[in-house]
């Protein structure tokens, strides 16, 4: 039967339920237990705190939409990050919903003081800001402010001063005294609240600023403190409460459905090459070994030794000082966001992405290579730290880890009687300078108030905002509910669905692409040595099963002898030396020179 009308999409396979005994090739990965929260997932929390932007950005690309994907979380976990997200929120709509009060309540009780106190601190932020295109009409609006206030103050006093100074004499009344009249009861109740209302709201906006800003620090000096154990704030709703569990499973899972990076959560890429052998026997060799079988040669063996030899890098049997600390190993499929209808990695009752494969399937997906789905053996480096010690035991310097992750990614295909070996490396910045500042505030309310102190006058100004920010927080949460029941509804009724991550909250966070002298030389060091043992175990692989192996040596030389690492503004290009008596020397300059 033919149906007409539709466009037609690619034709996806219908998915075979497994078998008795056999586990489905894709599925949801399960939750881990929490633990205690590393360094980074500390300063990332942190971060929600100390940057407004950051905390929206979180909770918008985390939960506004429920089928898409999240890329890997290396290092840190985002499921406390996003619930701080939340609570960081909830802390400043409190805070701009009391100082939306104080407003209303000034602007009906002493509307002159307020409006002139807006007025004023509209001026002095344009001040702040640079807008200086017309200095004597700010100037002559300051002091019409000004002069507003005092009226606005004084009012009162000036209509008391004209009742007082009336001739009551004619009436029959005797006339009383001006300091009598003045300090009559109700006149000076009237009197002290009118004039001293605007400065009992002024004082109260500063003690909601000084609050708001005191139970964020108390956050990062007490919850977010190295080592503690403290229960993670909770989510608005239920179905956020679904997304975060969902989050809290997926970021470990080894498949990545990707928009436009597909190494999304390790950080740009600074050195990449690749080559296309030719797969054929070894002409040197004996009669008996030069029967070459193709069928022998096969993707996943040659990944699964490279694997073992990355990880051989910190084995047990090296010396100690001589391990490279924090070397893992992962298995990584990545493939395009955009998938249709049936897809084998999207769960097709609840249109989320499966960021599970199997062995099985990964072992299919390397040998039989396809467009838009890729493996890659990702090997990191340099998340642990590793301790100096003396020749007679004493500890020189204690484990230090690295503040940057450093990430190979290998690919390697066999098709139309090719090799193909792919090497992609990546490196992540640090977190940024002001978002470890969770690493150095202690639990002491005093120090903490004091720290709080020197932003009240900005706090002050920026009050004036709160209306306006209150109006966009909710306005943005129903926008955001409302773009999540749309995407689950049209990941539904279209034919296809962009399920691809858009953005990665450790990269959110890193900061510029600005490297030291010394991350840029670990970089480089760890690359190389990644590297060089995979050249070498793919080389010990061919030979092994017969391929002649004249090119690959002439690829690997060349690989090894130039090449270009880049990181943030600064390359390095590795030195070529060919022919008897050349030399190479090693350049390392700003990419602005």
């Amino acid at each position: 039967m033919t149906i007409t009308g539709t466009t037609p999409g690619p034709r996806v396979p219908p998915i075979v339920p497994p078998g008795p005994g056999h586990r489905p090739l894709f599925s949801h990965p399960e939750p881990r237990p929490r633990g205690l929260l590393s360094d980074t997932t500390r300063r990332l929390c942190a971060a929600a705190y100390l940057d407004d932007a950051f905390a929206h950005l979180v909770i918008e690309e985390t939960t506004g939409d429920d089928q898409r994907a999240v890329p890997p979380s290396f290092g840190f976990d985002l499921e406390p990050v996003v619930r701080h997200a939340f609570r960081a929120r909830t802390m400043l709509m409190i805070r701009d919903a009391a100082l939306t009060l104080i407003l209303a309540a000034g602007l009906l009780l002493v509307p002159a003081a307020t409006i002139a106190w807006l007025l004023l601190a509209w001026v002095i932020r344009r001040t702040k800001a640079g807008v200086r295109a017309d200095a004597r009409t700010g100037v002559a609006l300051g002091a019409a402010v000004v002069l507003y206030a005092c009226l606005g103050w004084l009012s009162p006093l000036f209509l008391m001063l004209g009742n007082a100074q009336q001739d009551t004499s004619a009436y029959g009344v005797p006339q009383e005294s001006l300091a009598t009249r003045v300090l009559g009861t109700y006149n000076t109740m009237l009197f002290v609240v009118v004039l001293a209302l605007p400065f009992v709201l002024a004082l109260a906006t500063l003690a909601v600023a000084l609050t708001t800003r005191l139970r964020r620090l108390l956050s990062l000096s007490r919850s977010l403190a190295p080592g503690a154990a403290e229960a993670l704030p909770a989510l608005p709703d239920r179905r956020v409460e679904r997304r975060v569990a969902w989050l809290a499973a997926a970021q470990h899972g080894n498949v990545t459905l990707h928009s436009t990076e597909p190494f999304m959560g390790s950080g740009a890429p600074v050195q990449s090459w690749s080559m296309a052998l030719l797969l054929q026997g070894n002409a040197d060799s004996s009669e008996r070994d030069r029967r070459f079988d193709l069928r022998t040669v096969s993707a996943r063996d040659m990944q699964l030794r490279v694997s073992a030899a990355v990880l051989g890098l910190r084995s047990e049997q090296l010396p100690v000082h001589q391990r490279v600390p924090g070397v893992y190993v992962v298995d990584r499929v990545i493939a395009d966001g955009e998938r249709y209808q049936g897809d084998p990695l999207v769960d097709q009752r609840t249109r989320t992405p499966l960021g599970c494969a199997s062995p099985e399937a990964i072992a299919a997906i390397t040998e039989q290579p396809q467009g838009g789905v890729r493996h890659y053996l990702h090997a990191f480096v340099g998340v642990e730290g590793r301790a100096v010690t003396a020749a007679d035991g004493r500890p020189v310097l204690p484990p230090q880890p690295q503040d940057i992750m450093i990430s190979a990614h290998v690919h390697v295909a066999v098709e139309g009687a090719k090799l193909y070996l792919e090497f992609v490396g990546t490196v992540l910045p640090p977190v940024r300078k002001e978002y470890r500042v969770v690493d150095r505030i202690g639990p002491q309310v005093g120090p903490l108030v004091y720290r709080s102190l020197p932003r009240l006058p900005a706090d002050w100004l920026a009050s004036v905002d709160a209306p306006a920010r209150l109006w966009r927080a909710f306005q943005l949460m129903r926008d955001m509910n409302q773009r999540a029941r749309v995407a689950h509804s049209d990941a539904k009724l279209f034919r296809s669905y962009d399920h691809g991550a858009r953005l990665s909250v450790r990269e959110l966070a890193a900061s510029p692409p600005e490297f030291t002298f010394l991350q840029t030389l670990d970089a480089v060091k760890y690359l190389k040595i990644v590297e060089r043992t995979v050249l070498e175990t793919v080389l010990d692989y061919l030979e092994s099963v017969g391929v002649d192996t004249a090119e690959y040596r002439s690829r690997m030389t060349h690989i090894e002898n130039h090449q270009t690492i880049f990181t943030g503004d600064t390359h390095i290009t590795g030195p070529a030396a060919f022919g008897k008596g050349a030399t190479a020397h090693q350049e390392t300059r700003s990419a602005s020179a």
